[in-house]
């Protein structure tokens, strides 16, 4: 654009350059050799900084949803180059300083990418590539979605098979042919593959999702990550599920699945969570891989070498020890604590914390305990108690405890709500005096105006000794109509009915504690009675977090100790984001605080000596760096970030050296200032 002959802006709109195809097609392996090596996609993370649009706020735009995941959409080797090269072009015939063009990208894998592929090959080649914080190239994301073609493994085989054959040729894989489904009954070359489950109570059937197994081997990053994603690695136990109400779940035994034949579309929908989704679905990593990743990616950050405090915001169960001691040898330093019982985090402590150290990172981790051997969470094998029919405990305990009254009073709700159908086909609810009661010992508030006809209360249908039948308002009555089923009676076949309802079980009442109308009494219709001044100060925060959300806690389709800990992590974030922000402590410094979810494995019962296994599912992170810089990493992002990030920690200690050397080292003597007489007295040490 030129105004009196001036140059008022000059602007380039480039396509991104080669990438894998944005749906799934063929083997997940052969999309993955494509990749980018690990060493040129630190390169572009380091030159670049992606960030939200101006007016967005520092929190990054949300994902559009449409990602078939990891490695679909990504940029190849190949598109990297293509993009370098177009930096290259743009700094020499152009003369254009990248420090002082403004990158744009839709909010795609790929434009992502291309953008810092082309920063990078637009920088001086004497020109080292800096960290993250020395004068990054800006990349702001933008919603781009409408300008993006929107395909899909639908429209991409069904309705538009041409497209896939080209674009199998045009890549020259011609022998890929169609995406295919998994097949459950193979096997692939180490045995079967472990799987971590969701039993979903809701729908009455488990939901597998993948996990990363085994010690990484030692090769290039590419190579790693695809073992990881294929789950290939070497077997170290049985496998695992993710939660399951009760302890009755049938066992979830993962079927062996050849490596081509994965599919990266998550087989487990994300959990809906009340701060949002939390994706499950090839998330969940070691505890033991999270560490020396999370390291390389603060060094990433620019943070400085044996100057990083570490903080744990855990819980104080003995099983968090472990996952300290590995922070330990990562960090270097036995980490600060940030911590209250059940994962509540003491926000209090910025200052002290901020005074131990140059650079911090605060991980934040509420845990949940699982017994591979009955897959159930919540529970957890303590070594240290030799009664084996007791060394079998609730984990996390507070979460346990906190939960308990709660539930056995909807349980007890349970009993006193019953339903049955009339002949003319409405429904009628049967509702105990003690609920309708405003002193009632449960504790429970109905949703009258849900569970009810309008102005039921004031007109109920019949009175009668001990309960109240009532007319069941458009809402339940539809619910109750899409899961009725015949009750099941007690009576042998050829003996009489002895009571009305039994000549007619269309018409009899039945109790909501029936497993197949269990379900009725969801989230919507009931609350509890008890506020949060009812719980004041930090010794309720833990309860009177939870408190609000009770009800979507106990009704969850997945075991309700899970999904506390996820309320927790969530809601806990957000609050250590906002102190973070607002404290001076950490103002001018490199900072960050990451959240996500312990799981703890109980080991054996004849195996005392072995570490217990520590699951980590990451949530989000939330950095802040010395030159002011702030944003926060969604779960999708952080995943990704992390899987970037070599497993090798070359700055990791040798903790065993250290203790011997402990032992090793000799003090002979202690001094004392005597101030009132003015001299020093020694002490000799044994």
């Amino acid at each position: 654009m030129r105004k009196s002959g001036r140059l008022l802006l000059r602007q380039v709109v480039l396509n991104h350059g080669h990438s894998v195809p944005g749906f799934p097609l063929g083997s997940m392996r052969r999309w993955l050799e494509l990749l980018p090596s690990s060493e040129l996609s630190r390169d572009m993370d380091r030159c670049t900084v992606v960030l939200p649009r101006p007016g967005d706020g520092w929190y990054a735009p949300p994902s559009s949803g449409t990602s078939a995941g990891f490695p679909w959409g990504e940029l190849t080797q190949q598109g990297a180059d293509e993009m370098m090269r177009q930096g290259q072009r743009c700094a020499r015939d152009w003369s254009v300083d990248l420090s002082k063009v403004l990158l744009r990208a839709a909010n795609r894998a790929s434009c992502i990418s291309s953008a810092q592929a082309f920063a990078l090959g637009g920088r001086p080649k004497q020109e080292p590539v800096e960290p993250l914080r020395q004068e990054p190239v800006e990349v702001l994301l933008q919603r781009g979605e409408a300008l993006l073609p929107q395909q899909s493994p639908e429209t991409a085989e069904v309705r538009s098979p041409e497209l896939a054959q080209e674009i199998r040729q045009n890549l020259g894989l011609e022998d890929l042919g169609r995406a295919r489904k998994p097949s459950p009954e193979r096997s692939n070359q180490n045995g079967q593959r472990v799987q971590l489950c969701f039993f979903n109570g809701g729908e009455g059937r488990l939901r597998q999702r993948g996990s990363f197994r085994g010690p990484a081997p030692p090769s290039a990053g590419r190579r790693r990550r695809e073992k990881e994603l294929q789950g290939e690695e070497a077997s170290e136990g049985r496998e695992h599920d993710l939660p399951s109400r009760g302890n009755g779940a049938a066992p979830a035994v993962a079927a062996p699945q050849p490596p081509a034949a994965k599919s990266s579309k998550p087989r487990v929908p994300p959990v809906p969570m009340p701060f949002g989704d939390v994706n499950v679905d090839m998330t969940m990593m070691r505890f033991s891989h999270f560490v020396p990743r999370l390291y390389n990616f603060c060094r990433d950050l620019g943070m400085t070498k044996g100057r990083i405090m570490p903080s744990i915001g855990f819980c104080a169960d003995e099983n968090q020890g472990f996952p300290a001691i590995t922070i330990t040898k990562h960090f270097g330093a036995y980490p600060f604590t940030h911590g209250y019982i059940g994962g509540v985090m003491a926000l209090d402590r910025h200052g002290p914390h901020a005074h131990h150290g140059d650079d911090f990172v605060i991980i934040h981790a509420p845990h949940v305990g699982y017994d591979p051997e009955t897959e159930t969470y919540g529970v957890y094998r303590r070594r240290q108690v030799a009664d084996p029919e007791h060394s079998m405990s609730t984990c996390c305990g507070k979460v346990a405890g906190t939960l308990a009254p709660y539930i056995d009073s909807y349980e007890k709700a349970l009993g006193r709500i019953s339903v049955r159908e009339a002949k003319d086909g409405v429904v009628l609810v049967n509702i105990g005096n003690s609920l309708l009661s405003e002193e009632d010992d449960l504790g429970i508030a109905l949703n009258f105006d849900r569970l009810l006809e309008p102005d039921a209360l004031e007109n109920p249908l019949l009175l009668q000794s001990t309960s109240v039948v009532y007319i069941a308002s458009a809402e339940f009555s539809g619910l109750y109509h899409a899961t009725k089923t015949t009750p099941k009676t007690s009576k042998g076949e050829g003996q009489k009915a002895q009571t009305l309802w039994e000549l007619d079980e269309r018409l009899a009442w039945r109790p909501l504690t029936d497993p197949s109308l269990k379900q009725l009494l969801s989230q919507e219709f009931f609350s509890f009675k008890k506020k949060p001044e009812d719980l004041p100060g930090e010794a309720g925060r833990f309860e009177r977090t939870l408190l609000p959300h009770l009800p979507f806690i106990i009704t969850s389709p997945y075991a309700p100790d899970f999904t506390a800990a996820l309320v927790i992590m969530q809601y806990e974030f957000d609050r250590g984001v906002q102190s973070i922000v607002t404290s001076p402590a950490y103002k001018d410094r490199n900072c960050m605080l990451i959240s996500g979810l312990n799981i703890d494995v109980a080991p054996a019962a004849n195996d005392l000596e072995a570490f217990p296994q520590t699951m980590f599912l990451p949530w989000a992170a939330y950095v802040q760096l010395a030159d002011g810089t702030q944003r926060v990493i969604e779960q999708d992002a952080l995943v990704t970030l992390l899987h970037k990030q070599p497993l090798e920690n070359k700055d990791a200690i040798e903790l065993e050296r250290g203790f011997a050397a402990l032992a090793t080292h000799q003090m002979k003597r202690m001094v004392f200032h005597n101030s009132r007489e003015g001299k020093l007295d020694e002490v000799r040490v044994v």
